[in-house]
């Protein structure tokens, strides 16, 4: 699979090594940075660290298995998990969530092992686990509110609120998510708001609801596999039923997989109507799911389950290989490199001028990621929200006057032709703004998959609204 935006992105982080980052906090970077330090900057060796991270994140939820379900049961669980969609895609693509799933396992498996085996290490392993969890993904934050349930509801596990151990845990994680809040302090919290109060602004019932709803179904019930995806929600009811019925809730190990898992995917399913859940937010929720539904789910449909997520990996692998449908989106692997090969035509000609994009963060970073002497800017430079680009080039004002070249990718493209108009956007920034040919991406049989609209911009003006505007 070629590079993807995520790939880019995240080795952008690691090539600027900090305490945390804007979008997410920073092991994923930490993991990239350790491998491409060892192997180079190179892609397989991003790809190697997806693969190599998700492996392990398996190999540990078999010893979880095993550690609540007989050996035929755990390896019904593993195989589930294993011939999922989604697992398949984190091992292929880099994102928060290829450390946060091993952490959140190996968090999991400690705690089972402190609860119930009467464990005194394991209560350290898991407070590690836990702040490394915190370090991957905000999403983290469920791990000790589940534990803390536990320790609430079940009688006999309350004596752990009273021990030392455990507190123990706490503060380590704690602290070793530490780094986490001191950047967010430093930096006006731009993370936390990023995550809670920005994401909230487009919350609420629309037209769209509906269809958001099915959509989150269809997308879950695709990566997870359908009978597997609706037997995880029969065992969620069937809990709630006898919460209902018997005013009680589960106690032992049901009682443990149901606090790390009822929570994130029902609450999940309950806020979809509101909000566009992406398909990866639910990951975490799937490891105890999974080993519920293990518990009910029969050999039977083992080998139909075989047969369909065998079908959907070939599809997958074919479109990965020879690229059969197309993606209209930035969101592909295809195209990048001739991109960057014909992006350097224009930069030959124009050798001073700084380099930028305003979609989002993903031709930036894999424009950054390909020519790594470059230093490419994102959307902060036309002042909207830059992501992570916006705290590597938080004050533009040494490029004031300069002249700059711009990508605009455009997915879904209509024609061939270069832009008509200058796009508003640019023209407050720039005294005078000229179109240049656009970049068109060919197969090798001659279609043209993408486009690329680009723009040279004279005299830049970091603050915007130029006194003399004028298009070319």
């Amino acid at each position: 699979m070629g590079l993807m935006p995520q790939d880019a992105y995240y080795s952008l982080y690691a090539h600027h090594l900090d305490w945390s980052y804007f979008d997410h906090p920073g092991m994923v970077a930490y993991l990239l940075y350790l491998f491409e330090w060892g192997l180079g900057h190179k892609l397989w060796v991003i790809k190697l660290m997806d693969w190599t991270v998700s492996t392990l994140g398996l190999w540990v939820f078999y010893l979880l298995a095993r550690q609540i379900l007989s050996k035929n049961r755990a390896l019904v669980a593993a195989f589930l998990w294993g011939s999922s969609l989604i697992l398949s895609v984190l091992s292929l693509n880099t994102t928060p969530d290829v450390p946060l799933l091993l952490f959140w396992t190996l968090s999991l498996w400690s705690a089972h092992k402190a609860l119930y085996s009467g464990s005194k290490f394991h209560w350290w392993l898991m407070g590690l686990w836990m702040g490394l969890a915190f370090q991957s993904k905000y999403t983290a934050v469920l791990l000790p509110l589940g534990l803390w349930a536990i320790l609430i509801i079940d009688p006999e596990q309350r004596k752990h609120l009273k021990s030392f151990e455990f507190y123990g845990a706490m503060i380590l994680a704690l602290l070793i998510a530490s780094p986490v809040y001191l950047w967010n302090a430093a930096h006006d919290f731009a993370s936390f708001g990023f995550q809670t109060s920005e994401r909230s602004g487009s919350f609420g019932l629309s037209a769209k609801s509906f269809g958001l709803f099915g959509g989150f179904l269809g997308s879950q019930m695709l990566v997870i596999y359908p009978l597997v995806f609706l037997t995880l929600f029969r065992v969620s009811g069937c809990w709630i039923k006898r919460l209902i019925q018997t005013r009680s809730f589960p106690r032992g190990n049901q009682l443990f997989l149901a606090a790390f898992f009822v929570p994130t995917v029902l609450g999940f399913a309950l806020l979809s109507p509101f909000y566009w859940v992406k398909i990866n937010w639910l990951i975490p929720g799937f490891v105890t799911g999974l080993l519920a539904t293990a518990l009910c789910y029969k050999s039977k449909w083992l080998k139909w389950q075989m047969g369909i997520q065998s079908v959907l990996h070939l599809v997958l692998a074919g479109q990965i290989i020879f690229y059969w449908i197309p993606v209209r989106s930035d969101d592909t692997y295809w195209g990048w490199p001739e991109l960057s090969a014909e992006f350097q035509k224009y930069t030959r000609a124009h050798p001073q001028h700084f380099l930028f994009s305003a979609d989002n963060y993903k031709t930036s970073a894999v424009m950054q990621w390909m020519n790594p002497k470059s230093a490419w800017l994102g959307p902060n430079t036309l002042g909207k929200q830059g992501l992570q680009f916006g705290i590597l080039y938080p004050n533009l004002d040494s490029l004031s006057g300069k002249n700059a070249l711009m990508i605009d990718s455009e997915p879904r493209f209509k024609n061939v032709d270069a832009t008509a108009a200058v796009p508003e956007e640019l023209l407050p920034f720039f005294d005078q703004v000229r179109v240049l040919e656009p970049i068109l991406i060919r197969d090798e049989s001659g279609n043209i998959l993408r486009k690329f609209q680009v723009y040279e911009g004279i005299s830049y003006h970091p603050q915007g609204a130029p006194k003399e505007q004028k298009a070319h």
